[in-house]
Protein backbone atom coordinates (compact mmCIF):
# COMPACT_ATOMS: atom_id res chain seq x y z
CA UNK A 1 0.00 0.00 0.00
CA UNK A 2 2.68 2.38 0.87
CA UNK A 3 6.46 2.23 -0.33
CA UNK A 4 9.50 4.59 -0.45
CA UNK A 5 12.28 4.00 -2.87
CA UNK A 6 15.67 5.84 -2.55
CA UNK A 7 18.83 5.67 -4.41
CA UNK A 8 17.77 4.44 -7.36
CA UNK A 9 18.99 6.74 -10.49
CA UNK A 10 20.06 5.26 -13.15
CA UNK A 11 18.80 2.14 -12.55
CA UNK A 12 15.11 1.12 -14.06
CA UNK A 13 14.52 -1.03 -11.02
CA UNK A 14 13.06 1.29 -9.67
CA UNK A 15 10.21 1.51 -12.65
CA UNK A 16 9.06 -2.30 -12.85
CA UNK A 17 5.58 -1.47 -10.39
CA UNK A 18 3.60 1.87 -11.74
CA UNK A 19 3.63 4.86 -10.88
CA UNK A 20 7.35 5.32 -11.75
CA UNK A 21 9.67 7.32 -12.36
CA UNK A 22 12.24 7.74 -14.94
CA UNK A 23 15.04 10.56 -15.55
CA UNK A 24 18.98 10.88 -16.70
CA UNK A 25 21.85 12.02 -14.52
CA UNK A 26 23.37 11.09 -11.35
CA UNK A 27 22.43 11.17 -8.12
CA UNK A 28 19.83 9.90 -5.46
CA UNK A 29 16.45 10.36 -5.60
CA UNK A 30 13.36 9.33 -3.67
CA UNK A 31 9.86 8.16 -4.69
CA UNK A 32 7.03 7.44 -2.76
CA UNK A 33 4.44 5.77 -3.36
CA UNK A 34 0.68 4.81 -1.84
CA UNK A 35 -2.01 2.08 -4.05
CA UNK A 36 -5.27 1.50 -2.99
CA UNK A 37 -6.86 -0.27 -5.99
CA UNK A 38 -10.26 0.77 -4.35
CA UNK A 39 -9.86 4.41 -3.34
CA UNK A 40 -6.60 5.98 -5.01
CA UNK A 41 -2.93 6.08 -6.12
CA UNK A 42 -0.28 8.26 -5.76
CA UNK A 43 3.47 9.25 -6.12
CA UNK A 44 5.43 11.67 -5.36
CA UNK A 45 9.09 12.68 -7.14
CA UNK A 46 11.56 14.32 -5.06
CA UNK A 47 14.44 16.51 -6.30
CA UNK A 48 15.95 18.06 -3.73
CA UNK A 49 20.26 17.84 -4.75
CA UNK A 50 22.13 20.22 -7.04
CA UNK A 51 23.78 17.17 -9.20
CA UNK A 52 20.55 15.65 -9.79
CA UNK A 53 19.04 16.41 -13.36
CA UNK A 54 16.47 19.68 -13.92
CA UNK A 55 13.83 17.52 -15.89
CA UNK A 56 12.66 14.07 -15.02
CA UNK A 57 9.30 12.32 -15.54
CA UNK A 58 6.90 11.00 -13.16
CA UNK A 59 4.69 8.01 -14.86
CA UNK A 60 1.44 7.82 -12.45
CA UNK A 61 -0.41 4.25 -13.39
CA UNK A 62 -3.67 3.51 -11.47
CA UNK A 63 -4.51 -0.30 -11.37
CA UNK A 64 -7.98 0.00 -10.87
CA UNK A 65 -11.02 -1.49 -12.43
CA UNK A 66 -12.87 1.62 -11.13
CA UNK A 67 -13.45 4.69 -13.45
CA UNK A 68 -10.65 7.59 -12.44
CA UNK A 69 -12.98 10.62 -11.36
CA UNK A 70 -9.53 13.25 -11.38
CA UNK A 71 -6.15 13.09 -11.72
CA UNK A 72 -3.85 15.97 -10.02
CA UNK A 73 -0.11 16.67 -10.70
CA UNK A 74 1.55 19.65 -8.53
CA UNK A 75 4.85 21.21 -8.37
CA UNK A 76 6.11 22.55 -4.80
CA UNK A 77 9.03 22.15 -2.49
CA UNK A 78 9.84 18.72 -1.41
CA UNK A 79 7.95 19.72 1.99
CA UNK A 80 4.70 20.32 0.08
CA UNK A 81 5.15 23.97 0.48
CA UNK A 82 3.54 25.53 -2.47
CA UNK A 83 4.98 29.54 -3.54
CA UNK A 84 4.70 32.34 -6.72
CA UNK A 85 8.51 32.21 -6.63
CA UNK A 86 9.06 28.52 -7.29
CA UNK A 87 10.95 28.34 -10.55
CA UNK A 88 9.90 25.13 -11.56
CA UNK A 89 7.17 24.13 -14.06
CA UNK A 90 5.15 20.87 -15.15
CA UNK A 91 3.99 19.30 -18.78
CA UNK A 92 1.54 16.79 -19.12
CA UNK A 93 2.34 14.16 -22.05
CA UNK A 94 0.79 11.64 -23.69
CA UNK A 95 2.17 7.50 -23.99
CA UNK A 96 4.25 8.76 -26.77
CA UNK A 97 5.63 11.55 -24.74
CA UNK A 98 3.97 14.46 -26.73
CA UNK A 99 2.50 17.41 -24.59
CA UNK A 100 -1.31 17.10 -23.71
CA UNK A 101 -2.95 19.78 -25.25
CA UNK A 102 -5.04 21.91 -23.28
CA UNK A 103 -8.02 23.49 -24.53
CA UNK A 104 -8.05 26.22 -22.02
CA UNK A 105 -9.67 25.90 -18.27
CA UNK A 106 -13.04 24.21 -18.21
CA UNK A 107 -14.79 21.57 -15.78
CA UNK A 108 -13.19 18.89 -17.32
CA UNK A 109 -9.14 20.72 -17.20
CA UNK A 110 -7.13 23.15 -15.82
CA UNK A 111 -3.31 24.20 -16.47
CA UNK A 112 -2.40 27.19 -13.83
CA UNK A 113 -0.66 30.15 -15.46
CA UNK A 114 2.52 28.96 -13.88
CA UNK A 115 2.29 25.38 -15.34
CA UNK A 116 2.88 24.32 -11.34
CA UNK A 117 -1.04 22.62 -10.87
CA UNK A 118 -2.59 20.39 -13.81
CA UNK A 119 -6.35 18.45 -13.02
CA UNK A 120 -7.98 16.48 -15.62
CA UNK A 121 -11.66 15.35 -14.20
CA UNK A 122 -12.81 12.11 -15.38
CA UNK A 123 -9.77 11.44 -18.19
CA UNK A 124 -9.27 8.43 -20.19
CA UNK A 125 -6.87 5.74 -19.41
CA UNK A 126 -5.68 4.63 -16.33
CA UNK A 127 -1.67 6.11 -17.00
CA UNK A 128 -0.39 9.51 -17.08
CA UNK A 129 2.94 10.76 -17.36
CA UNK A 130 4.30 14.38 -16.41
CA UNK A 131 7.73 16.10 -16.67
CA UNK A 132 9.14 18.33 -14.23
CA UNK A 133 11.43 21.37 -15.20
CA UNK A 134 13.40 23.26 -12.12
CA UNK A 135 16.17 25.35 -12.36
CA UNK A 136 18.23 23.88 -9.72
CA UNK A 137 16.03 24.64 -6.95
CA UNK A 138 14.52 21.41 -4.94
CA UNK A 139 10.89 20.64 -5.68
CA UNK A 140 8.69 17.97 -5.12
CA UNK A 141 6.17 16.86 -7.84
CA UNK A 142 3.46 15.28 -6.89
CA UNK A 143 0.37 13.29 -8.51
CA UNK A 144 -2.68 11.45 -7.44
CA UNK A 145 -5.55 9.30 -8.86
CA UNK A 146 -8.69 8.95 -7.50
CA UNK A 147 -11.23 6.25 -8.41
CA UNK A 148 -12.95 4.75 -5.71
CA UNK A 149 -15.20 1.71 -5.52
CA UNK A 150 -19.51 2.58 -5.39
CA UNK A 151 -20.35 3.41 -1.82
CA UNK A 152 -21.33 -0.14 -1.26
CA UNK A 153 -18.20 -1.66 -1.40
CA UNK A 154 -15.95 -2.30 1.29
CA UNK A 155 -14.48 1.31 2.74
CA UNK A 156 -11.03 2.02 1.70
CA UNK A 157 -7.99 0.55 3.60
CA UNK A 158 -6.48 3.60 4.50
CA UNK A 159 -5.27 4.92 8.03
CA UNK A 160 -5.34 8.76 8.37
CA UNK A 161 -1.53 8.95 7.88
CA UNK A 162 -1.73 7.35 4.26
CA UNK A 163 -4.77 9.59 3.42
CA UNK A 164 -2.59 12.47 4.38
CA UNK A 165 -0.21 11.69 2.05
CA UNK A 166 -1.98 10.50 -0.91
CA UNK A 167 -4.43 13.76 -0.71
CA UNK A 168 -0.90 15.63 -0.78
CA UNK A 169 -1.09 17.05 -4.61
CA UNK A 170 -5.15 17.91 -4.27
CA UNK A 171 -3.86 20.01 -0.94
CA UNK A 172 -1.31 21.77 -2.69
CA UNK A 173 -3.11 22.32 -5.87
CA UNK A 174 -5.92 24.06 -2.86
CA UNK A 175 -3.16 25.98 -1.66
CA UNK A 176 -1.91 27.48 -5.31
CA UNK A 177 -5.73 28.55 -6.57
CA UNK A 178 -6.40 30.02 -2.70
CA UNK A 179 -3.50 32.46 -3.35
CA UNK A 180 -4.49 33.22 -7.21
CA UNK A 181 -7.94 33.65 -5.37
CA UNK A 182 -6.33 36.04 -3.38
CA UNK A 183 -5.07 37.89 -6.20
CA UNK A 184 -8.57 38.44 -7.43
CA UNK A 185 -8.43 35.20 -9.73
CA UNK A 186 -11.52 32.98 -9.63
CA UNK A 187 -11.50 29.15 -8.27
CA UNK A 188 -10.38 27.02 -11.35
CA UNK A 189 -13.94 24.94 -11.98
CA UNK A 190 -11.69 21.81 -12.48
CA UNK A 191 -10.38 22.11 -8.82
CA UNK A 192 -13.62 22.43 -7.07
CA UNK A 193 -14.56 19.65 -8.92
CA UNK A 194 -11.88 17.38 -7.68
CA UNK A 195 -12.49 18.71 -4.42
CA UNK A 196 -16.43 17.77 -4.53
CA UNK A 197 -15.72 14.17 -5.90
CA UNK A 198 -12.54 13.70 -3.27
CA UNK A 199 -15.31 14.80 0.04
CA UNK A 200 -18.39 13.54 -2.32
CA UNK A 201 -20.31 16.42 -1.84
CA UNK A 202 -21.97 19.17 -4.01
CA UNK A 203 -20.33 22.26 -6.21
CA UNK A 204 -21.54 24.67 -3.26
CA UNK A 205 -19.77 22.56 -0.33
CA UNK A 206 -16.63 22.13 -2.75
CA UNK A 207 -16.18 25.38 -2.72
CA UNK A 208 -17.10 26.11 0.95
CA UNK A 209 -14.68 23.94 1.82
CA UNK A 210 -11.71 25.58 -0.57
CA UNK A 211 -12.99 28.77 1.28
CA UNK A 212 -12.37 27.17 4.52
CA UNK A 213 -8.68 26.60 4.40
CA UNK A 214 -7.64 29.69 2.56
CA UNK A 215 -4.43 30.52 4.72
CA UNK A 216 -3.61 27.32 5.62
CA UNK A 217 -0.17 25.19 4.17
CA UNK A 218 -0.91 22.38 2.24
CA UNK A 219 -0.42 19.81 5.14
CA UNK A 220 -3.16 21.06 7.52
CA UNK A 221 -5.44 21.41 4.10
CA UNK A 222 -4.29 17.62 3.54
CA UNK A 223 -5.20 16.69 7.36
CA UNK A 224 -8.77 18.99 6.62
CA UNK A 225 -9.48 17.17 3.82
CA UNK A 226 -8.74 13.80 5.32
CA UNK A 227 -10.58 14.50 8.05
CA UNK A 228 -13.85 15.69 6.09
CA UNK A 229 -13.48 12.83 4.13
CA UNK A 230 -14.21 10.63 7.05
CA UNK A 231 -10.78 8.89 6.92
CA UNK A 232 -8.84 10.90 10.18
CA UNK A 233 -10.43 11.33 13.15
Amino acid sequence: LFARQTGCAPCLACAILPPYALFSGGGSMQIYRVSDPDWATSAELVLNEPEQPDTANLVLGAETRHPVQFVVFTAATPEGTWSPELDARLTLLDNDLRPFEWQGPSERQYLSPDRQVAILIQPEGHSWIASIYRDGSPVGLSAMAFHPAPAAAQAPRLRCRVCRSTAKALAVAIVAAAGAAGAGIALPAALIAAVGAFLGVATAAAVAFINSVLGDVASVVADKLCLAAGLCP
